[in-house]
């Protein structure tokens, strides 16, 4: 702070006064305004490597609608990219145009509240559900452990007598009857001549 020296009698209380500590009027500080928040950006659901984007929180059925939503547009790509390639490539690319877009209006039927089923435990998607009296034989992955209970005659050609779950109870060539896990066992390929 600095005092100036003046040559009046009030210029010179007020120095004297200022020289004192008495306070002087000083400015006011006024902090800037805050600036306005900004609203962080949403961040959308990046695209999938197909290029389109899935929201997580939809329901199945939606998810598969936008899954063959995408193949219809790319089956219209490549019927653009097919013309002139002969009838039997247009008719092709056409009928599995039709076929797609018919399970795009199928999957847009189902509501929201549409669960696939669930395969049984031990059957996955893949694998064709066991019934009575199929042939099935031991895998060869789960053969040696069955090795020391079953004859090598009775690993193979055994008929599921009954189906719990991911178990099978089947009857063995020489007749006894074993409990397996359906993981253990494969139904046997019939050779079509």
């Amino acid at each position: 702070m600095t005092t100036t020296v003046a040559t009046s009698k009030s210029s010179k209380k007020s120095s004297k006064s200022a020289a004192k500590g008495a306070p002087e009027s000083s400015p006011i500080l006024v902090a800037p305004p805050k600036p306005e928040p900004v609203a962080e950006p949403t961040i959308p659901t990046p695209p999938d490597s197909k290029g389109t984007t899935r929201d997580a929180s939809l329901p199945k059925a939606r998810k598969m609608e936008q899954k063959v939503a995408y193949v219809v547009k790319c089956l219209v790509a490549i019927q653009r990219e097919t013309r002139g390639w002969g009838a039997e490539v247009e008719a092709a690319v056409g009928e599995a145009f039709d076929t797609i877009s018919a399970a795009r209006a199928a999957v847009a039927k189902l509501p929201d509240t549409f669960q696939p089923p669930k395969a049984a435990p031990g059957q996955g998607r893949n694998v064709k559900p066991l019934a009575e009296g199929d042939a099935i034989d031991i895998t060869d992955k789960a053969a040696p452990r069955y090795a020391d209970v079953l004859d090598a005659s009775d690993l193979k050609g055994l008929t599921v007598t009954r189906v719990i779950g991911a178990q099978v109870v089947a009857k063995t060539a020489s007749g006894t009857k074993v409990v397996l896990p359906r993981g253990h066992v494969a139904p046997v390929k019939s050779v079509v001549a």
